[in-house]
């Protein structure tokens, strides 16, 4: 299951783990919050009264953000929420990207601070989608074969895959093909790198694939 997730997503499981990276930084709050948690697993802490206080308060809130989604500028801002949401007189997902536009219930005098966030989002958004569309296809296990701009072949130490016509030879076959002269003559030279006892061959498809699999963009020579 996991080997076929890494298929179809490809290197496009990056750009998705980025932007769900994004999504969680935005919704979570800030690494000071993560600090303050380790900190109290050992229990260190300030000696003074009032610090205590002020960072017991900051702490909630904080919590109060991880558990909701919601930023909350005072205690009494939080209980007005988790109150109207236990009544149902809001629903959790219409607080889903409040976040973004700071505390819930603070009088903004300026909206620049808003409409620059939306304008960045929305921005964030299209240009990751648009890296989705552009970036190019890989399998995992493989290395591209370049035959073209347009057409490209797969191979793995075992097989020679085709996206486009979804086939796929394994090394027996691809002894037939090398021996069919009406065989395609690309093809032929993809099916020498599973076929062929040359080191060399052997040795630079394996890096290939290794290569490519840390996205280093490496292709066999056509």
């Amino acid at each position: 299951m996991n080997n076929y997730i890494f298929e179809a997503f490809g290197e496009y499981k990056i750009y998705i783990a980025f932007f769900l990276a994004i999504l969680f930084f935005m919704k979570s709050p800030s690494i000071s919050f993560f600090t303050g948690l380790i900190l109290k697993l050992f229990r260190i802490k300030y000696s003074d009264k009032e610090y205590v206080e002020y960072d017991e308060m900051l702490y909630n809130q904080q919590l109060f953000r991880l558990k909701n989604g919601v930023r909350v500028a005072s205690a009494d801002d939080a209980k007005l929420i988790s109150k109207a949401l236990s009544e149902g007189i809001i629903e959790r997902s219409t607080l889903r990207f409040t976040g973004w536009f700071g505390a819930v219930g603070v009088k903004r005098t300026m909206r620049l601070e808003s409409v620059s966030t939306t304008f960045f989002g929305v921005l964030f958004i299209f240009t990751a989608c648009s890296i989705l569309y552009d970036a190019p296809y890989m399998k995992a296990g493989y290395v591209t074969y370049n035959v073209s701009d347009t057409e490209k072949l797969y191979i793995s130490k075992h097989r020679v895959y085709d996206k486009n016509n979804n086939n796929s030879w394994n090394k027996l076959q691809c002894l037939k093909i090398i021996q069919d002269e009406k065989s395609i003559q690309h093809l032929k030279d993809a099916c020498i790198y599973i076929t062929t006892d040359d080191l060399d061959l052997r040795t630079e498809l394996q890096d290939a694939i290794e290569s490519e699999s840390t996205e280093k963009k490496f292709s066999l020579r056509s």
